[in-house]
């Protein structure tokens, strides 16, 4: 969940806890400029579309149709 956008609702983003370069949890890095920042190696993933902008450019990772709803965030039971 991203700060609140001009609507006033925060942006939702739901990917695969694993960076395609070796795996690692993406849930222990960081967001930074609407990118997803894996911790162990810097690559990094566009929240909007899951492409890497940092790192090996052909890598992606999956997105998950996610919402907020009554407080929480809801993700579909399987990838887009």
């Amino acid at each position: 969940r991203t700060a609140d956008a001009a609507d006033g609702l925060p942006t939702i983003a739901a990917f695969d806890d694993a960076c395609p370069h070796a795996a690692d949890p993406l849930s222990g890095g960081f967001c930074v400029e609407n990118r997803l920042v894996c911790r162990a190696h810097g690559w990094a993933f566009d929240l909007s579309s899951g492409r890497c902008t940092a790192g090996e450019r052909s890598a992606a990772l999956k997105p998950w149709t996610a919402r907020a709803r009554d407080g929480r965030v809801e993700i579909a039971a399987r990838p887009a």
